[in-house]
């Protein structure tokens, strides 16, 4: 989804595989890996991945409350690393200025409702009964999430500053033409 955000990580995956590769022959040298040696090395990159991912979901969940309770112009950069516990470099290690942050918040939103919208249509059903239970699920959701709405409503009015072709923004159009596409 951002291929320049995980572009960006491509030389510490390099740099950890290098420090594996090397790691793995100096063992080698000295009789082989034991299957603990194995689980440790699994166990040691799941946890970096897990980190990895857990830094750039806690700087989506921080940017999430922030942009709908003040809007996109009404935070910097600066406050969402201050609020997710991270340092600014760590944010722009996973996004590269606040329009990218802005259209990732949105569009995680959006897939997380189009996963809920389209396993409720997944039961079939008329026309007018698959739309009933897309409206009630839709209604739901965003009960359930009221940030989710205040942010959404607020991306109606505040998108202008956003440049309008950027690989993200097009995957969220493509993820709001499919959510009203099953819709009909």
């Amino acid at each position: 989804m951002f291929c320049c955000a995980r572009a960006s990580s491509l030389p510490r995956i390099i740099v950890r595989m290098a420090s594996t590769e090397t790691t793995s022959i100096h063992c080698a040298l000295k009789g082989g890996w034991s299957n603990a040696d194995d689980r440790t090395r699994s166990s040691m990159a799941n946890a970096a991945t897990a980190a990895e991912t857990s830094s750039r979901d806690k700087i989506l969940d921080a940017a999430e409350t922030l942009f709908a309770k003040r809007g996109y112009a009404g935070i910097g950069l600066s406050e969402v690393a201050e609020a997710a516990g991270l340092g600014k470099s760590s944010l722009f290690h996973h996004f590269r200025n606040k329009p990218q942050l802005y259209v990732a918040v949105a569009t995680r939103i959006l897939v997380r409702i189009e996963d809920r919208l389209m396993r409720s249509l997944a039961a079939g059903g008329d026309p007018m009964t698959r739309l009933e239970r897309w409206l009630d699920v839709l209604i739901d959701v965003l009960a359930e999430n009221p940030s989710w709405a205040r942010l959404l409503l607020r991306s109606l009015f505040e998108d202008d500053d956003l440049p309008g072709d950027t690989p993200e923004q097009l995957e969220a159009q493509a993820t709001v033409g499919r959510i009203v596409g099953a819709a009909t």
